[in-house]
Parts: structure tokens; sequence; C-alpha cells
């Protein structure tokens, strides 16, 4: 993370084309694959001619951070852009004569017992440009202070950035398997509206207590619950649809289902982990086709995350239905078949992810096909072939105990499972943590 700021609004000045570059890909590929979070500072420009926010900070998914003072206020230093992406506290900047900086603020640092520093208070800086104005300058200067603990005050949007950078930092420490963007999301939705104007203040200000709750506790129970009829079949199916949790570390869904009086169960072909990016699911076992229906079947359901936090459950939902199909026995290569057949192709998220010791992969196929499933690692290097073969239409299930082909464990990460026929492919990111 750097902090500092070039003169220029144009990221596409071939002089800083390098650095564009290497940051557009330190983002996009950084921590291998994940994405780096950039932090830089907005510049201090605001005073001039043309208030913008500076190059590399104005690099498109980088965030710009510009500043605030104690009281609330846009230092005036501050760019006003639209490119500000969030504000965090620093100190005054003002421009005394001839032409030193002097730096007022409230913005403290500590500097290291015995070590020279600056003396407390406001203080100026030598601007080598205009040799005058160091001379001028009353304060001990360089290594010709006196040995002693100091603290000194510091200013401009390059105080503000580094407590950005901090807070994406503890974000990463906690949860390090999020993505670039979702640190980004993170940081500027948890931010303070500080009632300033958006090309000000951007999100708004920091908060470090709010970024680090973001993702803490259980997710939210999904909200609209609803069971209804699903006629896209015959016999019909129960269709259950909810809205999508906004959690970024939502791991996914788990449906129970209760026939009559029994216990509460979960349906066979994933009901115990429903991807997060699904807001819908028809239960294929339980079949309605004629009018005097004379059981009934319960449904609830929950949200979990990838630290195994679970919300509250849902209101329970019922529907009346005719007969139930039964899964078959367990076959001798531990694939399971159900009854039911899917529509489409696909591949569920496995559960539980992420895992330990084992996982399970299930997956749909509406035809008899020969599939192929495969382990990738995060350099795209296959680390186990769970199976070739050909499976009869209907849901299927295989466990994958975070070995290679050759029986050794594989470290923690990020892994990818793939299922391909010849009409079809899918990957599932899946998180192995030792």
């Amino acid at each position: 993370m750097v902090v500092g700021a070039y003169y220029t609004s144009n990221p596409n000045n071939p002089l800083y084309t390098p650095i564009r570059d290497a940051l557009i890909d330190a983002i996009s590929m950084g921590r291998d694959g994940l994405g780096t979070v950039c932090v830089f500072a907005a510049g201090n420009f605001a005073n001039r001619l043309n208030s913008y926010v500076a190059f590399p900070a104005n690099i498109p998914d980088v965030l710009a951070v510009g500043a605030i003072d104690k009281s609330g206020n846009i230092q005036s230093y501050s760019p006003h852009d639209a490119d500000i992406d969030i504000v965090s506290l620093s100190g005054g900047l003002r421009f005394g004569s001839p032409r030193d900086y002097l730096l007022r603020g409230n913005i403290w640092s500590i500097e290291i017992p015995s070590q020279s520093g600056w003396n407390p208070g406001d203080y100026r800086i030598y601007s080598p440009y205009y040799y005058n104005a160091y001379e001028s300058t009353p304060l001990p200067r360089g290594d010709n202070y006196p040995p002693g603990d100091y603290t000194a005050r510091f200013g401009g949007t390059s105080a503000a950035a580094p407590q950005v950078s901090g807070v994406a930092a503890l974000i990463l420490s906690k949860y390090p398997h999020l993505t670039q963007s979702e640190v980004v999301s993170i940081i500027k939705n948890s931010a303070v509206d500080i009632s300033l104007p958006v090309e000000d203040q951007g999100s708004g200000l920091l908060n470090a207590y709010n970024a680090l709750s973001y993702l803490s506790g259980p997710p939210a129970t999904p909200q609209n619950f609803q069971v209804t009829k699903y006629t896209g079949v015959y016999p019909y199916r129960p269709k259950l649809t909810w809205t999508a949790n906004t959690e970024l570390d939502l791991a996914g869904y788990r449906i129970e289902r209760k026939i009559n009086n029994e216990s509460w169960s979960t349906p066979n072909f994933g009901g115990d982990n429903v991807s997060p990016d699904v807001t819908e699911f028809i239960d294929m076992e339980i079949l309605i086709w004629k009018s005097s229906n004379n059981q009934t079947v319960y449904y609830r359901m929950q949200a979990f995350d990838t630290e195994g936090l679970y919300s509250a459950y849902t209101p329970v939902k019922s529907i009346n239905f005719h007969i139930m199909l039964k899964p078959e026995a367990e076959s001798q290569d531990s694939a399971v078949m159900i009854c039911a057949i899917p529509r489409e192709f696909e591949l569920q998220q496995n559960y539980p992810n992420p895992f330990n010791s084992e996982t399970i992969i299930k997956f749909g196929l509406p035809e008899d096909v020969e599939v192929s499933i495969k382990i990738f690692n995060i350099k795209g290097q296959v680390v186990r072939e769970l199976c070739e073969k050909k499976f009869e239409s209907g849901y299927h299930q295989l466990p994958w105990n975070g070995t290679n082909d050759r029986g050794a464990l594989m470290p923690s990460g990020v892994y990818f499972c793939k299922i391909e026929s010849d009409k079809y492919y899918e990957i599932r990111k899946m998180v192995l943590i030792r």
C-alpha cells in the first residue's frame, strides 16, 4: 500500500502506465487470485485551480481516501471529486511564507524514545525548492534534535489513507478468504455518513468497529420465505422461495422438512447446503397430484456463514401433498442416486464449506451420461480425480477427504471442483482448513 499521490489526474499518462498496470494486476490477480486491496491518498490538491483525485488513487477499484478534521468538516486540501471513496481523520495543512509547509493537526504519532524526532506542537518542513524557508525555520532540524521522547502531528490525505489500509489488514487477518472486492465493499458499506456531499466524503467516514463487526455474528434469518406449488413438472412439487441474504461471508442455506408429525430432517438432494446465490428450492421428493391430498409437509430454513454460524429459523410454512419418493440404497462406489430426476445439469455447493476432514459434493444429471469430476488447486493444477464414469440420471453425491490422487493430505487453501460432460461443465469453489 502506497499512500503518496502524483500531481496528475490522468491514469493513462505514459509516464505512469507501468504503475497503473502493476496495480491493476495486483487488484485482479494478487493473493492467489483473491485480489490485493490497494489504498491510496487522494492528494492534497483541492486548493489548486482544478480539484481532483490524483493518480494512482483514481484507478478503478483502488480505495481513494480523503481527509476530514476532528469536527467532521472536510479538510480544505482534500479533493472534491466523485472518485473519493471514503474519508478519515487527518491534520491540517497550511502554506506559510516563504512556502515552508506548516502542519497543524490532530493526528498524533509517538517517536521512538531516545531517538531523534520532532518537537511537540506546530512544526515546519523544509522544502528543497525554497532554501530560504529552511533557513527561516527556527526549530531544530534533522538529527540535531536532542535525545528524548518526541510527539509529532501529521496532516494531509497521506495521514488518512494508512488508517483505511490498517482496517483492511484487520479484516483480512480474521477473514483471509475474502476477495479484494469484498473487503472494499465492507469498508465502504460500514462507513458512517457524516452529511457531506458525496464528492467530499464518498461512502462516508471510516469506522473500524463497524467494519470488523460487519461479518461477526450469525447471518440474518432469510426473509420472505414462502412455499407454493411448482407446476413446471407433473406431478407438481413444493417450491420454496426467499429473499437473498446480503452477508459477504454467507456460505449457503439449510432447508429442513417435516412430514406430518415426524421429526425435522433435510431433503435428500441438497437441502442441507443450498448455494448462497440461490433463492428457490424445489423439493423433487414430494409429489402433489391429487385434489384430495391427505398429508402435510412442513418447511423451515436458516442461513449459515463461512464461520459455521447459523441464523434463526424462518417461520414454518406448509403445503398438502400426496406421496413422497424415497432415496435408493448407497451403491458400492459411494455415489448415492436419488429417485427424483433434475430438469438440468447441476453441481451443488459442497457441504460443509469450509471443511476440515471431509466434504460432500452433490450433483444432478437429467440423463444418463459419462461425467468427470476433478479437484483443482488455485494454480489450476489437478490434485484429485474423483471419478470418470457413466452415471444414471438423478441426483448423486461423492465425498472428498482433502487428499490428492496419491492419498497425501492437501494444505489449507482454496480449491475448485469441476464437473464435466460432453454437453456441460460447472465449477464450485471450496475452502479447506486444516
